[in-house]
């Protein structure tokens, strides 16, 4: 994450030299700043914590003009920025590791529609020959207890 915290200090830098240009100099490259941090919390974060932070960089409101609004949108990306440095010291985050869960659990815990079969035991492990005998083990006390592999 050093890569990480390295160029989100430089986001950061950036994001507060933009506060003194005006809104209509540096939205270009505020634009460009709010995109790279969204592909950083869109790699790190789960997908609903990554869609909170990001929600939290394109505030809903404009201020009574441009500029107090283009203000605060940067404001708002320099909190966001903090947020993830914070949780990397506190949960070490890893460098780009995607916490995302590609499984699709909506079916996943559902009842099966085909009947259970009794006494079958299923058993999840590698296949390397350095665990043979694990399975093997296994296989014993199945057969004690009347129970399939």
């Amino acid at each position: 994450m050093e890569e990480i915290q390295s160029k989100l200090n430089d986001l950061q830098k950036n994001l507060q030299a933009l506060k003194s240009k005006n809104y209509r100099d540096g939205q270009n490259e505020y634009e460009s700043i709010i995109q790279f941090i969204e592909r950083i919390i869109d790699r790190i974060y789960p997908e609903r914590q990554a869609t909170e932070l990001i929600k939290q960089l394109h505030p809903s409101w404009w201020g009574e003009d441009n500029q107090t609004a283009y203000l605060a949108y940067i404001d708002f990306a320099i909190r966001v920025i903090g947020t993830i440095k914070a949780e990397d010291e506190l949960f070490g985050l890893d460098d780009f590791k995607p916490l995302k869960e590609k499984v699709k659990t909506s079916n996943l815990f559902k009842n099966p529609k085909k009947p259970v079969v009794d006494k079958c035991v299923a058993v999840m492990m590698p296949f390397k020959k350095d665990f043979d005998e694990v399975y093997d083990t296994i296989k014993k006390a199945c057969n004690t207890g009347n129970y399939s592999v």
